[in-house]
């Protein structure tokens, strides 16, 4: 196994793409068309269904909700997105990025250091999707 990326079902791509774009730092390293061209310019487009997002050595995938329920027939069209899970962001100092949420970003919990040693945060992006991001707050507990 080399790697895994975590592909998340999205209602609305713009939306997403400034959530995580401009508000964690990813960029745009490839986007799908509706007509399936792949795009290639770094410049984010509410349009796209697919979107390969980058943050130093982190990747993610965003898939509108259409194109992921015509491409996995195991979703209903009518699924809704979101999860019963948390996506862990490690490398990220979680104080300062509290201090550049924009208002009405949902904070679930923290900054504050966990029992095992981590600085984080917890927060909700717009589909509902629960996100930890933090760092070792001293020496790395793992």
């Amino acid at each position: 196994m080399q790697k895994i990326t975590a592909n998340l079902m999205v209602a609305d791509m713009g939306a997403s793409l400034a959530f995580y774009c401009e508000v964690l730092g990813f960029s745009l390293s490839m986007g799908v068309s509706p007509d399936r061209e792949i795009l290639t310019d770094g410049r984010p487009r509410a349009d796209l269904v697919f979107a390969l997002i980058v943050k130093d050595a982190a990747e993610l995938m965003l898939q509108r909700r259409d194109s992921m329920t015509a491409d996995v027939p195991a979703f209903p069209a009518d699924a809704v997105p979101g999860g019963t899970f948390t996506l862990y962001i490690r490398g990220e100092d979680a104080d300062a990025l509290a201090a550049r949420l924009p208002a009405g970003v949902e904070v679930i919990k923290g900054p504050e250091t966990s029992w095992y040693g981590m600085r984080e945060i917890f927060i909700r992006d717009p589909d509902g999707y629960v996100l930890a991001l933090g760092a070792p707050d001293g020496p790395s507990p793992a």
